[in-house]
């Protein structure tokens, strides 16, 4: 999967290295805002690679790990599909913006943690599953502040959802935030983006299954600052029909849980990294 979203992402650089390579200077048509417009109104489906960064951290000394000491943590790429809408339209106002994305990846992350009877971490590395599942919607205007670029504010909120396993362990939170978009048509054929947005987690929580002969628990997680970051190129082949690459960068932190009949979740991080690569619809 991995080496589908680089190939992908290859090409979309070759294309793009071609379409600027091969413009005349002195009889292309500069690029035209209308490009733009064009790659945000879209329906595209993505093959993504995301390296998983996840960290739990000790509240209290336990046998072998200090306080703020690593208790565990989980890594490695898990490939995962992305499905995308993008508009923008003149309907209340001049370039009213809406993107929604849905994303699922599976796999197996590396786990590297300790045995809580005296071994720190690093005692123990294992293999475990990975189900994630997030949403991300988007509401905003864009600014057409100059020929062939384009500055869009929005407002973002969505979704994230990771069942861990062997013994599943369920995380959730929502998220929300402002962000700005920016997208310059480097020609007729060929948009680069990048945005950013900054905000909070909200509803985070854990929901553990019984195994083992352990019962089942659910705790609070509280909320976080979050962050979002990414960047891609879009390179219309036709009219109609796209190509594009991108990664995109997520960060944000679960916050110790209550005990809950002993049990108790640690203080932990996230940083996600993702890169994509896919096809699109433009209408």
């Amino acid at each position: 999967m991995r080496a589908l979203v680089l190939a992908g992402a290859a090409l979309m650089a070759l294309a793009s290295w071609s379409a600027v390579a091969n413009a005349d200077p002195s009889t292309a048509t500069p690029p035209a805002m209308n490009a733009i417009t064009t790659s945000d109104n879209q329906i595209s489906v993505d093959f993504i690679d995301t390296d998983f960064g996840y960290t739990e951290y000790a509240a209290i000394a336990v046998p072998g790990t200090p306080v703020g000491g690593k208790l565990d943590t989980e890594g490695s790429w898990v490939p995962g599909v992305n499905a995308s809408l993008s508009l923008m339209k003149n309907w209340i106002v001049d370039n009213a913006y809406f993107n929604a994305q849905f994303s699922y990846s599976s796999g197996s992350t590396r786990y590297v943690g300790e045995t809580g009877r005296g071994g720190g971490y690093g005692a123990v590395v294992t293999s475990d599953t990975a189900k994630v599942f997030d949403t991300d919607f988007r509401l905003g205007k864009g600014f057409a502040v100059a020929d062939n670029v384009m500055l869009t504010p929005y407002f973002g909120i969505g979704s994230h959802y990771w069942r861990r396993g062997p013994f599943p362990e369920s995380y959730s939170n929502g998220y929300a935030g402002a962000g700005l978009l920016g997208q310059v048509a480097a020609s007729s054929q060929l948009v680069f983006s990048g945005y950013g947005l900054v905000g909070g987690t909200f509803g985070s929580g854990i929901t553990v299954a019984t195994h083992s002969g352990i019962a089942g628990w659910s705790g609070d997680l509280g909320d976080s600052a979050a962050y979002k970051l990414g960047g891609s190129a879009d390179f219309a082949i036709t009219r109609n029909l796209h190509v594009n690459a991108g990664v995109d960068y997520s960060n944000f932190e679960y916050g110790r849980s209550p005990f809950v009949n002993g049990n108790v979740e640690p203080h932990s991080t996230t940083s996600n990294v993702s890169l994509k690569a896919g096809v699109g619809y433009a209408f």
